[in-house]
């Protein structure tokens, strides 16, 4: 099952007529340094998110070398993002990318460390970080979301492996695995919440609260 999830016939159809919206810096940065990145299709989602919730504030959690954190500057030009990294060459690569944006500050610094101090609340979040601490990162980040906010998990299928049985999963990914079903049916079971998985990038989790005036109403 360790499958992309745009390994379906129409993928490239569709590819072709929504090319890669990043600057060709991001992807050479990805190649030079040898790091996982946000695919095109997962990058024009996020650029569509932002631009039809037009939020004031972003946060972005595990933003790698910035791919993630263009696609949302690129929807919401105006929004000021917060951007995370803990990794200390990608947080650098991240500020080469973004090339000094005056909307954009980023953060060398766990997530979790952040959010426990920072006073900021935000509109729209997405969290690209280790799969395992995605418990810890959503009790965190929860208190910090305004009214109607909307927040994307990245990756939640890990590969795959989130839904199959833990004895046919290779041993280095069952602990993210287990924690991933762990969180997946807190959200699930959380009736102040909406979510949905969307087949993108390894499977990415939507939750909004649901008082927020996008969905309320919809019989869901």
């Amino acid at each position: 099952m360790n499958l992309p999830f745009d390994a379906f016939p129409g993928a490239d159809f569709i590819r072709r007529l929504s090319p890669d919206i990043l600057p060709n810096r991001v992807r050479e940065e990805q190649t030079r340094l040898k790091v996982p990145c946000l695919g095109e299709m997962g990058c024009r989602f996020l650029w569509l998110c932002a631009a039809m919730k037009q939020p004031e504030k972003i946060i972005d959690i595990g933003a790698g070398i910035g791919a993630s954190t263009l696609s949302l500057h690129f929807g919401a030009p105006f929004a000021e993002i917060t951007a995370l990294e803990a990794n200390k060459e990608r947080a650098e690569s991240c500020c080469k990318i973004i090339e000094n944006n005056p909307r954009i500050k980023v953060y060398f610094t766990m997530a979790e460390d952040f959010l426990k101090s920072a006073d900021n609340s935000y509109d729209l979040a997405f969290i690209d970080s280790v799969k395992k601490d995605y418990t810890g990162i959503w009790h965190f980040l929860r208190p910090k979301l305004n009214a109607g906010a909307v927040a994307i998990f990245d990756d939640v299928l890990l590969h795959g492996f989130t839904m199959e049985s833990e004895a046919t999963v290779p041993l280095k990914y069952r602990e993210g695995r287990r924690e991933l079903r762990a969180f997946l049916s807190e959200i699930s079971s959380d009736s102040s919440l909406q979510s949905q998985i969307i087949p993108l990038d390894g499977g990415m989790l939507v939750v909004a609260f649901k008082d927020n005036p996008l969905i309320t109403g919809c019989n869901l």
